[in-house]
């Protein structure tokens, strides 16, 4: 059996609809606007009144065809945003009711009934209701017409005026209020998704801890003597529990960010004792692998701003600093600068350094600058993704100075307040 494919003149329901579910509406609004545009010109064209200057009419339909023909140039997106419909919509019912009004032939029935006509489209919700208003309505006016008797060749054209109109109208109707459904519905997943988040962060970090926390008592030796073998597959289950964490730790962060579960919890941050607690968190890590790690910072301000972010975004950045740094210095200075308020911190390396060209990708998600080097120092490429969406949440921004071979110098620089 041959597969016939069907045209929706209205595709938008009220329930059960789909991103994909909208198609291209820039083509339609064109397609469905040069209608309007051709009957409102045919009516100021043809009009009876004399009173108005004929270049400035001339002028207002070629002005009303340029703004048709613009449309062609505006990326789709723009045509599924309220503010850009609500402005469309505006304009149009501004120039129809001038062109109705400057054409003079038009009697005050057709007038009640435009107006009625936009007021039923807006009102029912389904599209296959307001396809029928679209053919009942020239039809009814129709009747009205003929029964009157008073009525010219001219009147003719009020017919298709009618029925596009309304299809018109209704087709901005079937699209607003399908972006609302819309809307709903993505809030809707990203509440039930920020959830999951929250249950997937206890089950998971919960049974973690538990496993690092009897390996360090095991290693400490805290419930017995271990030989030294076993002491050296403990210090292994830490740092591969501690890897884990690191990965679980990205993978949320990153989830809540794509979801918009990322909130941002201001409050007055001391930044001295912010970087002093991590300072003392990671003192020692760099003595076995011949890093120095170089704490440089004093006379910082209190700070409004998520506490818990700023950790994650400074940890991310020096965990990076490490892991590409075999042998060398990893300097952390932080600066306040009350001529503009900022404070700006700084994590600079000796490592492998990152080429020019790819220094505006390492902030993309799961992008990776070197997969031969980035194997063998681990990572996901999460890292500098979380930074970024992190420091914009804040309200400031990052950035990355490079030389291959010779390090790199990430800045983060955030307001004060």
């Amino acid at each position: 059996m041959a597969h016939t494919d069907t045209i929706e003149l209205f595709p938008y329901g009220q329930t059960d609809v789909r991103k994909d579910d909208i198609g291209p509406a820039k083509s339609t609004v064109i397609l469905i606007r040069w209608a309007v545009v051709i009957l409102c010109s045919y009516l100021i064209i043809h009009r009876v009144d004399g009173t108005i200057s004929s270049e400035l009419l001339n002028l207002l339909v070629a002005l009303y065809m340029a703004t048709n023909v613009a449309l062609y140039s505006i990326r789709e997106e723009l045509f599924h945003r309220p503010a850009f419909h609500s402005s469309l919509l505006a304009l149009d019912t501004f120039v129809i009711t001038i062109s109705l009004i400057v054409n003079g032939k038009v009697d005050s029935e057709f007038f009640l009934t435009y107006f009625f006509l936009i007021i039923l489209c807006c009102f029912f919700e389904t599209s296959k209701t307001v396809a029928v208003i679209s053919i009942l309505a020239p039809l009814g006016y129709g009747v009205l017409l003929f029964r009157s008797g008073s009525y010219d060749a001219s009147a003719l054209l009020r017919f298709p005026f009618l029925f596009v109109v309304s299809l018109f109208y209704g087709y901005f109707m079937q699209l607003v209020r399908t972006q609302k459904v819309l809307r709903e519905q993505a809030e809707q997943k990203n509440k039930g998704k920020a959830e999951l988040l929250n249950v997937l962060s206890h089950e998971l970090k919960t049974p973690l801890t538990v496993i690092t926390s009897y390996a360090q008592a095991l290693k400490e030796r805290v419930l017995g003597d271990v030989t030294a073998e076993q002491s050296a597959a403990l210090c292994k289950i830490m740092q591969q529990s501690a890897t884990l964490l690191e990965i679980m730790n990205a993978i949320l962060d990153t989830a809540s960010i794509e979801t918009r579960a990322a909130e941002v919890r201001r409050e007055d941050v001391a930044l001295n004792i912010l970087f002093q607690d991590l300072e003392s968190n990671y003192r020692g890590i760099g003595d076995t692998y011949q890093q120095s790690l170089i704490w440089d910072y004093s006379a910082l301000p209190n700070m409004t701003t998520d506490a818990a972010k700023l950790k994650i975004i400074l940890r991310n950045l020096i965990n990076n600093a490490l892991r590409f740094t075999e042998k060398g210095e990893i300097r952390v200075t932080a600066r306040h600068h009350p001529e503009n308020n900022r404070v700006e911190i700084s994590i600079k390396d000796t490592g492998i350094g990152i080429d020019k060209a790819q220094s505006e990708l390492i902030f993309h998600k799961f992008w990776q600058a070197d997969a031969a080097k980035i194997k063998d120092h681990g990572g996901m490429g999460l890292g500098l993704y979380i930074v970024k969406e992190f420091c914009e949440l804040l309200g400031g921004r990052v950035s990355v100075e490079s030389e291959l071979g010779r390090g790199s110098e990430f800045k983060v620089v955030l307001p004060a307040s």
